[in-house]
């Protein structure tokens, strides 16, 4: 192993460590100063758990680097009902249970020192102990020794609502800083995911598996024709519904040929050959169709076919039809409609799921938002308008002007086709590329500048925080499949896997990845799920609006269960996670 690989492994595990390390920092810090700012004691600051490796005391509290450095916790007294420290309690007040309230800090560090000059045995340790902490009270009046002992439950409503959202608040400051600071520094920073022929997965019992096609795999070939992108490869085989085709794979340092039978997708089902007939493979993009996966078809709108290819057929034939009727044996004629997005023209799959990593661009120039179209323009001529937002070129993503420069100066006379966003719509236009490449077109874009990198970093903070509970209401209101959430959520095995894979693309990567992270992390944190902060925020809500309090015990019990039911959903995330890192799916492009 040479010294530079060395390096690697060793700059992409310190980079995991800082990146996990900071975030929680963050977070905790968040709860840590609005904690001390309203008077709540907190006896100890830690990152990470386990063994302490070193530790030091300031202003009352001990802070302390565990060994485990992916995780941390800010002790407060009284938080917990497991934790109420009755000690604490029993030590204020033995010292200041006859101190002269109301006082301010001073005073009562004064009738303090009075106290102890006066008695012959004091515990200097406890001592020490309570004037620490009064030293470093909020300077104001306390009207009891409740409100000056520091217990996390003897604090209003208001103030310990503070408290819970003070870590959640403190990741979307630092999200926001990065997003600036990166945008500021180098440019804004965009992700997206990108599409490549290398196979994430192979599905069952389909076409690829059974000619031998492995998850890894990049498919460079179909019929002849070479592939670039993921969305080329689908593109592709979707030409070819139930008819042979040659397919060329590199395997590692090898290329290998197959040839199979693409099954035929229709109306969001896939069917496969079945004899004379074909029946349902797959239901999974149109699960509330009337299909059922086995189904053996034998007519299309009562005509009766030979095969696959002439199923294909009799499906074309039917043109933009907006539904079909097919015979299904035992079961007599059932309308195949296609749900929206899909289409009942009759596509080639063969059971691949392109690699979807991950393309994290700086761009420091001007962004893919057309600003201006000049007049009699090959731009005007094909058709661009002014607030257009470029997504694709040929198939290939675009962020900026230097993707558009290169993409344009390779398609000069070729046909050039551009998927953009226009309002809610998505367009494609097409044209031939200009003599001259991107500057003859005769397109303006939004430059890089300050005020966009302000708003830009904002909205970006703005759409992480709604994200998780829009994904929420799709799932709920089946705007969105089950399985596709699953295929894209991961634990923390997976994020530390981005981390290290991420480090090596360079600081201002990095940074803008930690800043996604920090604003993921405070959204997550703020659902209302037994264990996070947003669970204890809606305790706290609900209190003060019933004016009155849960029993600490019964919530102590919810967030305990909460926690059990958590770490196994984190236990069962990370068995995939496992099996994505080493089948060597890429992340990150």
């Amino acid at each position: 192993m040479t010294l530079d690989l060395l390096a690697r492994y060793a700059g992409g595990a310190l980079a995991v460590v800082a990146c996990f390390g900071f975030i929680i920092f963050i977070h905790e810090l968040g709860h840590f100063i609005v904690a001390r700012s309203v008077g709540i004691r907190c006896p100890e600051f830690a990152i990470g758990f386990g063994a302490k490796l070193f530790k030091f005391r300031w202003r009352g509290t001990e802070f302390s680097l565990r060994i485990f450095p992916f995780g941390g916790f800010v002790m407060m007294t009284g938080e917990e009902v497991e934790s109420t420290e009755d000690s604490w309690h029993a030590t204020i007040s033995k010292y200041l249970s006859q101190a002269p309230f109301p006082a301010r800090p001073g005073q009562l560090i004064a009738y303090l020192d009075e106290l102890v000059n006066k008695t012959a045995d004091v515990d200097k340790a406890q001592y020490a102990e309570v004037r620490e902490h009064l030293e470093f009270s909020p300077e104001r009046e306390y009207k009891s020794l409740p409100d000056v002992e520091g217990n996390f439950n003897n604090k209003s409503i208001p103030a310990r609502i503070a408290v819970v959202v003070g870590g959640v608040v403190m990741n979307f400051i630092a999200a926001l800083l990065l997003f600036w600071f990166v945008g500021l520094t180098w440019g804004v920073a965009d992700a997206a995911m990108v599409t490549e022929p290398r196979l994430a997965g192979v599905a069952d019992k389909s076409p690829a598996k059974a000619a031998g096609f492995k998850a890894n795999d990049t498919i460079v070939e179909v019929q002849g024709q070479p592939i670039a992108t993921g969305d080329d490869m689908i593109k592709e085989i979707a030409r070819y519904p139930g008819v042979p085709i040659h397919i060329k794979v590199e395997r590692g340092k090898e290329t290998r040929d197959f040839e199979l039978t693409p099954n035929v997708m229709a109306g969001a089902i896939i069917f496969e050959p079945a004899g004379e007939n074909v029946k349902v493979w797959s239901i999974d993009a149109n699960p509330k169709s009337p299909f059922k996966v086995g189904d053996v078809i034998t007519a299309v709108d009562g005509q009766k076919f030979n095969g696959l290819p002439a199923f294909v057929d009799l499906l074309r034939a039917k043109g933009k039809a907006p539904k079909v009727a097919l015979e299904v044996t035992g079961r007599g004629p059932v309308d195949l409609v296609p749900p929206k997005t899909f289409k009942l023209e009759p596509e080639g799959k063969i059971g691949v799921q392109p690699g979807r990593p991950i393309r994290i661009v700086i761009v420091g120039d001007a962004l893919g938002i057309v600003t201006g179209v000049d007049a009699g323009s090959p731009a005007e001529k094909a058709g661009f308008k002014s607030g257009d937002g470029l997504v694709k070129v040929n198939g290939r993503h675009v962020f900026g002007q230097s993707d558009l420069t290169e993409i344009f100066a390779a398609l000069e006379n070729k046909e050039v086709k551009v998927e953009l966003v226009r309002g809610d719509d998505l367009e494609e236009l097409t044209f031939n590329g200009p003599v001259g490449g991107f500057p003859a077109l005769g397109l303006q874009l939004q430059k890089v500048d300050a005020p966009l990198v302000l708003s830009y970093g904002l909205k970006r903070v703005g759409m992480l925080i709604v994200q998780p509970y829009t994904i929420v209401w799709e799932l709920a209101t089946r705007q969105r499949d089950v399985k596709e959430v699953k295929d894209q959520t991961g634990g923390p095995l997976m994020i530390m896997n981005m981390i290290y894979d991420v480090s090596a693309k360079g600081l201002p990567t990095l940074l803008y990845f930690v800043a996604l992270l920090n604003a993921a992390v405070g959204a997550f944190n703020l659902l209302p799920v037994p264990a996070l902060d947003g669970s204890r925020l809606f305790f706290l809500v609900l209190a003060g609006i019933r004016r009155k309090e849960m029993d600490p015990d019964k919530e102590a019990r919810i967030h305990y269960y909460g926690l059990i039911v958590l770490l196994a959903l984190v236990a069962l995330i990370s068995i995939q996670d496992v099996g994505r890192i080493f089948s060597g799916t890429s992340f990150f492009k």
